[in-house]
């Protein structure tokens, strides 16, 4: 079903922040890793007011050594990225967020054989939905989806935003795009980044194929050529599969 939505049906985006957080797993850990998570850590988020929403994807060894995959270190090192939508008012919500994370690893619900190498907030720039989507813009990260293909960037140096999407929703499969700039707080592990976040709803190889060929590679944070750059295409994960992408 396809059409204009009503005037009452329009509405601005429930999320103001992401947080991403990118992440290694120890070899022989990938099955308890993703059991908790996806079982135990990331339901209790929900706990939370200011958490409107919380994906997690893998990073497959097929598609990290796809053509358009590229990470600066030791981000080269991740096998999964998450990413938390976050409600104003941000410094309520990051601080219960925090908080919230600190009381489970104290009763002992936090996963030991992990290592997050960069994470941090970055508040929402823009989101756009791809026609094809027949959805709001800020609804696109709660429709079933296979995946995404994110990029982290130098904010100032990199490709305009507008080129990104523009270039990103031109490639069928991809259902919308949102891109994040400016840390929380100011002077976070995301100072100076942008993330861009494609989300997919076609075969994800297909799809990175296609963006690989249309997206130059990311300019690394900083302007330093050792800084943080990522991109890649990461798969939506089944909570039931065997999680032996990595055995």
């Amino acid at each position: 079903m396809t059409g204009p939505l009503p005037d009452t049906m329009a509405a601005p985006l429930r999320a103001a922040a992401g947080f991403v957080s990118f992440t290694e797993v120890e070899a022989g850990a990938h099955r308890s890793y993703n059991e908790w998570h996806l079982f135990d850590h990331l339901p209790e988020q929900y706990a939370l007011p200011g958490i409107v929403g919380g994906r997690r994807w893998v990073l497959t060894p097929a598609l990290a050594g796809s053509a358009g995959s590229t990470a600066s270190p030791p981000l080269d090192r991740i096998h999964y990225v998450t990413l938390y939508l976050l409600a104003e008012p941000l410094d309520v919500t990051l601080t219960d967020f925090f908080r919230h994370g600190i009381a489970l690893a104290k009763a002992d619900r936090f996963h030991q054989q992990r290592t997050s190498h960069l994470a941090g907030a970055l508040r929402v720039e823009s989101a756009v939905a791809a026609p094809a989507a027949s959805v709001q813009p800020g609804v696109v990260p709660f429709r079933p989806g296979t995946g995404v293909h994110l990029r982290l960037e130098d904010a100032v140096s990199g490709l305009a935003p507008s080129e990104l999407v523009d270039a990103a929703l031109a490639v069928p499969g991809v259902a919308g795009v949102w891109t994040f700039a400016g840390a929380v707080p100011d002077d976070g592990a995301t100072a100076g980044l942008r993330l861009t976040c494609a989300w997919l709803d076609g075969d994800v190889s297909t799809v990175d194929a296609a963006l690989a060929a249309v997206l130059p590679p990311p300019v690394p944070g900083g302007g330093e050529a050792d800084g943080p750059a990522f991109a890649g295409t990461l798969a939506a994960i089944d909570p039931h599969a065997p999680f032996d992408w990595f055995d």
